[in-house]
């Protein structure tokens, strides 16, 4: 097996991710999960282009999950478990395609909000994926990576950022914390 899947969502973290497993020379594919999350369609379209600006392989996968708040307006975020479903279906993707690898990019700041995207958590999930022969990576968490690194790699890998979308909403709200954040490490 070789290769990495990288979740991409379209947004800075996980397109820069993509230049990062390009730079050490892996073979990557992009995977988008449509999890019925108000921004689906934006997103889907921006993981294509990241993808297809990186000239690899764009994969999408639909399944239907509990959004809990993130079902209430723009301003909620929080998808109970979402990494791991994530995972979880990244996994049996990287399987079915002989890849050895997932990546997710979540960022070291994102531990504060989010459990799922704390460094205990990637390496229990990294710990059960390894049982299937697929190892499971938070390059951004394990590096104590923040989101000005994080967009200086996106910076330096060549990333469209016109391209991302990094918003809870289907439309560019400017307020959730996903457009805040951006709009600060973009200036």
């Amino acid at each position: 097996m070789s290769g990495i899947v990288v979740l991409c969502s379209g947004g800075i973290d996980s397109a820069a991710l993509i230049g990062l497993a390009q730079e050490a020379g892996h073979e990557v594919a992009a995977l988008f999960v449509d999890y019925g999350q108000p921004s689906y369609i934006k997103e889907g379209t921006a993981s294509f282009c990241v993808a297809e600006h990186f000239n690899v392989g764009h994969y999408r996968i639909h399944c239907n999950v509990r959004l809990g708040d993130m079902g209430k307006g723009s301003g909620a975020h929080v998808v109970p478990a979402r990494n791991m479903v994530l995972i979880s279906l990244a996994v049996n993707f990287a399987l079915s395609k002989d890849f050895d690898e997932v990546w997710l990019g979540a960022i070291s700041d994102d531990y504060l909000e989010y459990t799922d995207c704390r460094l205990g958590f990637a390496i229990g999930l990294d710990r059960a994926s390894e049982m299937l022969g697929v190892r499971v990576r938070y390059p951004w968490v394990n590096g104590q990576r923040g989101k000005s690194f994080v967009t200086g790699a996106a910076r330096r890998y060549g990333v469209p950022f016109e391209k991302t979308y990094s918003c809870y909403a289907s439309k560019k709200c400017g307020v959730c914390p996903s457009c805040l954040e951006r709009a600060r490490v973009l200036k």
